[in-house]
């Protein structure tokens, strides 16, 4: 079940990765893992509460997991994945960039809290291959009199402000995952309660994200939703609704955000969270992947900042996982193995 020492393991460290997921479509789909498997651990429901079984639920053939025809595991058929119509949420796919035939289809699927996730699986292994991609970066000196303070005990307060993925969508611990075993905490806690863990200390956790918002949104009410108080941190994580947008322009809206920040909370640090990918298959997909370069560029013009690149590195899993099986809604939304990452990489740039 979930822990949150376990979630907050680094996936590119170690030998044993823990309730690794996937969204097998199709009854005998199969899945590329993010290592070559040594020996499974266990195979389980998204859950954590189902041990399916080898042979009749699941089989390892030349490194993938498969999912056998007439086994218990869950699985979304082609027709319901690929969809003649729209869903709720309308996302077409871009054929050009499709690895896998839609048939025919012209849409994908769309679902919020646990639609997808209760359908997933998850796996845990051991492996003996070491990490090959890019990692992310430690950051600590930027951080150095935020790290001082709460070695020191004193007062601290984190606050997180953002989009919905900065709210905790689709972490199956909060309604917006569906509140729903294994009930993990959202990324923002996870980071708030492993600082005050790492530290010994209490720490006021404030989380004003408002789903649907993009820089615009964040902007006009950075008054109300950042600066109604001191901040010792502060975690700015927009991007994701801001991919119809020209890149330059949404770089100088975060630059107004940090400048305000900063007048009004001039020692204290900002992480500037680049967002995850949309679904790379879609018509979702446009100028987030610009994004990042246009905040690591303010990186070097501000001392105060520093960017956590959750782009990269989930640019790095994809090269070795397909989109779907990292999703709480198949199209913009981390389930709760890519909410770990975020937490991993925020708590890698913050901590060293």
């Amino acid at each position: 079940m979930y822990d949150l020492e376990t979630y907050l393991s680094p996936v590119w460290e170690g030998n044993v990765l823990s309730y690794e997921t996937i969204l097998f479509v199709g009854e005998e789909d199969e899945a590329t893992l993010l290592y070559p498997i040594d020996e499974i651990v266990g195979v389980y429901d998204y859950g954590q509460e189902k041990i399916y079984r080898a042979g009749q639920d699941y089989e390892l053939l030349e490194g993938k997991l498969k999912r056998v025809k007439g086994g218990e595991m869950p699985y979304i058929p082609v027709e319901e994945y690929y969809r003649e119509t729209p869903a709720n949420v309308s996302v077409a796919v871009v054929e050009e960039r499709c690895k896998e035939a839609p048939y025919g289809r012209g849409f994908f699927a769309f679902g919020e809290e646990d639609t997808f996730t209760k359908r997933q699986v998850c796996i845990t292994y051991k492996h003996a291959a070491p990490w090959t991609g890019k990692k992310p970066v430690g950051k600590s000196k930027v951080f150095a009199a935020a790290l001082k303070k709460l070695s020191q005990k004193e007062p601290f307060s984190l606050l997180f402000y953002g989009d919905s993925i900065t709210t905790g969508c689709n972490s199956s611990g909060l309604p917006q995952g569906g509140n729903t075993p294994p009930h993990a905490e959202s990324f923002p806690v996870m980071v708030w309660k492993k600082l005050q863990k790492t530290f010994d200390t209490e720490i006021a956790y404030h989380n004003t994200a408002v789903g649907g918002w993009n820089t615009n949104n964040g902007l006009e009410n950075f008054q109300e939703k950042v600066l109604f108080s001191k901040q010792d941190m502060l975690v700015l994580g927009f991007g994701m609704n801001d991919g119809g947008s020209d890149v330059g322009q949404y770089a100088a809206r975060i630059e107004e955000m940090l400048v305000r920040f900063h007048e009004e909370n001039p020692s204290s640090p900002v992480v500037l969270l680049a967002t995850m990918l949309p679904n790379i298959h879609s018509n979702w997909l446009r100028n987030q992947p610009l994004q990042a370069a246009a905040l690591l560029a303010l990186e070097k013009k501000y001392p105060f900042v520093a960017v956590a690149d959750m782009t990269e590195m989930h640019g790095e899993l994809l090269k070795r996982k397909r989109y779907r099986d990292m999703t709480g809604n198949n199209v913009n939304h981390p389930n709760d193995f890519l909410a770990r990452v975020y937490a991993q990489v925020i708590l890698k740039t913050v901590l060293g």
